[in-house]
């Protein structure tokens, strides 16, 4: 949530691929990083532990934004099984200011989540399920006029999952 700079929900005549249904869009701005000065903010709590700095590479020019996240189920020792859960993401941006018209960034975050109840005797379901999630993008915005600008992007993504219920695997 601290590498979101703005988050809106765009509701109405979408169409959607799939009939003649109404879909919406949810459009994420994450924030670019900060080209003059470090700065970094930590949070602890009981559930989430979290940190994001960000900073100049090359003053005016290249700038950074990572930010970590962290549940603390893991470390909470309830019995043997406690470190059943576990999930957490990475994220980053990186900026380069071509001139004051244009802009490139490469973006990333990557996710983790875990639950594994597979070797717990007070839990009978034996369950397991993995999942990783990466995406990558890099973008260019440029400023073609005065009410014209431009914004391209390429994006990769990926998933990995896996779950186990019991003696079925998949």
């Amino acid at each position: 949530p601290d590498m979101l700079e703005k988050a809106e929900v765009l509701t109405g005549g979408f169409a959607s691929n799939y009939g003649q249904s109404m879909s919406s869009v949810f459009n994420l701005t994450t924030k670019t990083g900060d080209y003059q000065q470090f700065k970094g903010n930590v949070d602890l709590s009981v559930l989430n532990n979290s940190a994001l700095i960000q900073g100049p590479l090359v003053k005016d020019k290249l700038s950074f934004i990572l930010g970590v996240r962290k549940n603390n189920l893991d470390l909470l020792n309830l019995n043997e099984h406690s470190k059943a859960f576990f999930m957490g993401d990475v994220s980053s941006k990186v900026t380069y200011v071509v001139n004051p018209k244009t802009k490139l960034s490469v973006s990333t975050i990557n996710v983790v989540d875990n639950l594994d109840f597979t070797h717990s005797p007070d839990f009978r379901l034996k369950l397991r399920a993995q999942n990783a999630i990466n995406a990558q993008n890099f973008q260019m915005q440029s400023i073609i006029g005065k009410k014209m600008y431009s914004k391209t992007s390429f994006m990769h993504s990926g998933l990995s999952t896996s779950s186990k219920f019991g003696k079925y695997y998949y």
